[in-house]
């Protein structure tokens, strides 16, 4: 006569909803996940063959038992449930549903602590969940512009050039039509302020565009379009060119596969990069031009990841590493080149929350 409704909780956030529910009678159980049903009468039952599994873990003490379908009185029970329906949709099946269920047969006072630590541990698992989410991008097929900041907090003129690029956040066109970076350089770190997001790599990158359009000159604030110096206080309007599909999907946050469909099946092979991105960095100056104000940053660029993407197809394969982020990154920005060209052809990005 006593039931205890126990709803799952998945390990990942999916497309695919299906329902969980336990419902405990004393020593029988039954699990049902969507139409399917697995029922026991008692400890040394069997479930009944179906397209789902269903299997315990149960601990006495902090030891492990073996695994069991249910038994009387055993304080707490984790149950794993799999579907195999979903094999032909990701790759990553058989996924796990895991969640933890009271015994019933105990006093209310225990019952309720009981409940509170198990609705704790899944509340746990919800969060772990969701700090590893996965996540895929999709450019549109006319081009998605990149529109590169060159910056510094060592100079004095940069503050109001990042303010602009700040608001961009609130641009509808975000994303879909253009693609935002800022990369902080480090000529202007031996000048009083050391700047704690730059980079010589950002530098050399500069210097590489700079050396592309026939000039030795470097500068911030710089903005760069498409591989082109821009000089507008604008944004850059959409472009009708045809760039072709770019398409990114980001597995437990670091695991990363690249696609791209050119416009033209005329090109060898690409280079691919991809930028993580930091937004509400703050930074009290105590040195330098801007000595004495509070700057704040977004589209930081954190991190700058590469891979190659052969022409003929197929699909580029890295792992997203950022040692310099200090707290959880806002954003990415993917984009592809010809090989060894600064220009791009695609972009594509968006928000990691």
């Amino acid at each position: 006569n006593k039931i205890a409704r126990v709803r799952l909780v998945p390990a990942e956030r999916k497309s695919e909803a299906i329902e969980r529910l336990i419902v405990f009678f004393n020593q029988a159980v039954e699990v049902q996940v969507g139409h399917n049903r697995i029922n026991s009468a008692g400890p040394a039952a069997q479930p009944v063959k179906t397209n789902v599994r269903c299997r315990t873990e149960t601990r006495h003490r902090g030891r492990r038992e073996t695994p069991h379908i249910f038994e009387r009185n055993q304080t707490a029970v984790l149950f794993r449930i799999m579907d195999p329906s979903l094999a032909n949709r990701s790759r990553d099946v058989p996924r796990l549903f895991p969640c933890v269920a009271i015994d019933i047969d105990q006093s209310p006072l225990i019952a309720m602590i009981r409940l509170l630590l198990c609705s704790l541990c899944i509340w746990i698992m919800s969060a772990a969940a969701a700090l590893a989410r996965d996540f895929a991008f999709e450019s549109k097929p006319t081009r998605t512009r990149l529109l590169e900041l060159f910056t510094s907090e060592g100079c004095s003129s940069c503050p109001p050039a990042e303010a602009a690029f700040s608001r961009l956040q609130r641009d509808p066109a975000l994303w879909r039509d253009f693609v935002p970076v800022a990369f902080h350089v480090d000529y202007w770190d031996s000048l009083g302020w050391r700047d704690p997001f730059a980079s010589k790599l950002w530098t050399q990158r500069q210097r590489i565009y700079a050396a592309a359009w026939n000039t030795s000159t470097v500068y911030t604030p710089g903005f760069v379009l498409d591989g082109r110096e821009w000089r507008e206080a604008s944004v850059p309007a959409s472009s009708r060119e045809a760039g072709g599909v770019l398409k990114a999907a980001i597995t437990d946050d670091r695991n990363v596969v690249v696609t791209f469909q050119p416009a033209t099946a005329l090109r060898p092979a690409f280079d691919v990069y991809m930028a993580t991105l930091g937004f509400g960095l703050e930074t009290n100056v105590r040195a330098g031009e801007n000595r004495g104000r509070k700057l704040l940053h977004d589209f930081v660029v954190l991190s700058l990841s590469t891979a190659q993407l052969a022409g003929s197809g197929g699909d580029a394969r890295f792992t997203r590493a950022c040692a310099r982020c200090s707290r959880k990154p806002g954003a990415v920005a993917i984009w592809v080149t010809e090989s060894g060209s600064t220009q791009p052809i695609q972009a594509t990005g968006g928000w990691l929350h």
